[in-house]
C-alpha cells in the first residue's frame, strides 16, 4: 500500500477527502495544513507499530557487517536500522548442516561478538526500525510493515486530525488503531532443535 492510499483514508475517515463527489480542494479552511500534517502521523503510527505488537524481522549475512578482531573474538556492528538483535540466535548454514547459534555475547549497544574460526555461512536476524515516509513523500511511495499494520495506520493519522475539535472522534479512531494492534501480536511457536550440551560431554 502507498502513501496516496493512506492519506486518502485518513482523510475519508474523518469525512475531509470529497464533498458530494468532488474532492476538497487544498485551499479550502485547513486541508492544506491536515494534508502537511498526514506524513509525519502515519510515520508516527508505522514507528510506535514497528517498536510494539508488529516488529519487523530481517536478517543480514555477517559478511556484509563491519568487523573489527578482538583477541579471538570477531565484534559485528549491526545494521543501522537495527533496534535490537532476535532472541532467536544468529542462523549458520554449512552445506546441509542448519543450526540456530547461540554462542555470540552481546557488546555495548550495537555490537555483537561471535568466535574466530567459525565455519559456514552466517546470518544475523534483527527487528528492524520502519523505513519512514519523510516530510514530502510522493504518491507512490510505500509504506513498510506487513498489509494488515498499513491497513491500521490511516486510524492513527485520522485521530490527531481530529484530537483537538472532537473529542468523541479522537477516542473512537485511536481505539480502533490500538485494537488493530492488540489483534496483531503473533502467537507463540515451537521450533524443533538440537539441545546443544553446555558441558561439552
Amino acid at each position: 500500500m502507498n502513501y496516496k492510499w493512506a492519506r486518502d483514508f485518513t482523510l475519508q475517515l474523518i469525512d475531509r477527502y470529497s464533498t458530494a463527489g468532488a474532492l476538497v480542494p487544498a485551499h479550502y479552511n485547513d486541508q492544506a495544513d491536515c494534508l502537511a500534517r498526514i506524513p509525519k502521523l502515519l510515520d508516527d503510527a508505522q514507528m510506535l507499530a514497528a517498536t510494539t505488537a508488529a516488529p519487523i524481522l530481517a536478517s543480514e549475512a555477517l559478511g556484509a557487517l563491519r568487523c573489527d578482531e578482538n583477541g579471538g573474538w570477531l565484534v559485528y556492528t549491526l545494521p543501522g536500522d537495527c533496534r535490537e538483535m532476535s532472541s532467536a540466535g544468529l542462523v549458520r548454514y554449512e552445506g546441509e548442516y542448519f543450526e540456530r547459534y547461540h554462542r555470540y555475547r552481546i557488546v555495548g549497544a550495537n555490537k555483537f561478538a561471535v568466535p574466530k574460526g567459525l565455519g559456514g555461512e552466517i546470518h544475523v536476524e534483527y527487528f528492524r526500525y520502519p523505513r519512514l515516509l519523510g516530510e514530502a513523500p510522493g504518491d507512490t511511495d510505500e509504506l513498510d510493515n506487513t498489509p494488515e499494520v498499513q491497513m491500521a495506520l490511516p486510524y492513527y493519522a485520522a485521530a490527531y486530525l481530529v484530537m483537538g475539535d472532537d473529542p468523541f472522534a479522537f477516542a473512537a479512531l485511536s481505539n480502533e488503531f490500538e485494537a488493530r494492534l492488540a489483534k496483531l501480536k503473533k502467537r507463540p511457536h515451537a521450533e524443533i532443535s538440537i539441545v546443544q550440551d553446555a558441558y561439552g560431554a
